[in-house]
């Protein structure tokens, strides 16, 4: 027979239109859900007092088990931040942030086994974050209770019935190939040739500030994509996946063998893209004072690099790349992650919808 854990069931008030009670709903020994009145408001005036008489209902069920105290979020994060928080840079900064900046204020002082779906649905739809971001929080409580029942700290994961979308609030800014173009053309080195890298090949901005001369065969026309760099700090690559050999097109070959002559820094073991100490740059830094006053120069609207890796995807999808090949370019574990990327150009849908029409033919 299965062990079970020690149990504290679900306690909760209701409010009736003439009396306010306190109600139990917990597991039997034989495994069946069960409700119980403990007592009205007037009986059980307290919370406290409402879960000794708890306590006491459940006292047959948990006979012979082992006590488990009653953990709260406080707990529960403070464990995860000390043997579960990822070592990878960029995802503890983003794990970190979202557990002191949201999780912690609202959740840390609330006992595990109390919170409910409702609750954390209504907190989320209350917080003025973007969808995308309501939803790594919902992703990130999932994983924090998921520990939590692995620790024996939980019971359950509420989170699993929390609902959250991540849809966009704005609409990506799309990036056309004339567009594309006029960019390239606009810019000067050292910038030039990392839009070539991140237009022709999709590599992560954080991959293109990793990459090392090394990194780059000119013999084999082949570019290795070994490690990734945030905020400065070199590190692992986001996934598996991530790790790859991608194949370098003419273009891009010549543009690294020209930069190569005229930046300050040409060693094997050196960054193609290097500050003058020969850290390597900052993705924000370049972004904000270089890539963004050129686009908006142009009338392309506020871009960012993961916008250049939209256009890949979506060009790769142009020009007939089977799936499993625009998935390994992209270094993305999941092939439909690589479909979310990619995105039709008003040309191609304009003479798509000309063509149906042609088809069809003249209408009577």
């Amino acid at each position: 027979m299965k062990r079970q854990r020690y149990q504290r069931g679900h306690l909760w008030l209701r409010k009736g239109k003439r009396t306010k009670a306190w109600y139990l709903r917990y597991r039997g020994l034989d495994g069946a859900s069960r409700l119980e009145i403990l007592g009205t408001l007037a009986e059980l005036p307290t919370r406290t007092e409402a879960r000794k008489a708890a306590d006491r209902v459940l006292e047959p069920v948990n006979g012979g088990r082992p006590r488990r105290e009653p953990a709260t979020g406080a707990m529960l994060i403070a464990r995860y931040r000390t043997v579960e928080l990822p070592e990878r840079r960029s995802t503890r900064a983003a794990y970190g942030s979202l557990l002191s900046r949201h999780i912690e204020p609202r959740w840390r002082a609330v006992l595990l086994d109390e919170v409910r779906p409702a609750d954390v649905e209504a907190w989320l739809r209350e917080l003025p974050l973007s969808p995308k971001t309501k939803a790594n929080l919902r992703q990130l409580l999932h994983v924090l209770f998921e520990c939590g029942r692995r620790w024996e700290m939980a019971t359950e994961n509420p989170i699993t019935l929390v609902r959250q979308s991540a849809k966009r609030s704005r609409e990506l800014v799309r990036v056309s190939v004339s567009q594309y173009r006029a960019l390239v053309a606009a810019l000067i080195e050292p910038h030039r040739t990392m839009v070539l890298i991140a237009g022709c090949l999709g590599l992560r901005i954080g991959e293109i500030l990793g990459l090392r001369w090394g990194d780059v065969d000119f013999e084999r026309a082949t570019m290795t994509v070994r490690r990734d760099v945030y905020q400065g700090h070199v590190d692992e690559v986001k996934t598996a996946n991530s790790a790859r050999i991608l194949p370098v097109p003419a273009t891009v070959l010549e543009s690294l063998r020209t930069w190569r002559m005229n930046a300050h820094y040409q060693g094997s073991g050196e960054f193609v893209f290097a500050q003058d100490n020969g850290r390597p740059m900052w993705a924000d830094t370049a972004r904000e004072r270089v890539l963004q006053p050129v686009a908006l120069g142009l009338g392309l609207g506020k871009i960012g690099w993961h916008a250049l890796r939209h256009l890949f995807a979506s060009v790769l999808q142009v020009v007939g790349a089977e799936p499993v090949v625009a998935q390994e370019l992209m270094g993305h574990a999941d092939r439909r992650t690589t479909e979310g990327y990619q995105y039709g150009f008003d040309d191609r849908k304009r003479a798509a919808t000309d063509n149906v029409a042609a088809l069809l033919g003249p209408v009577q």
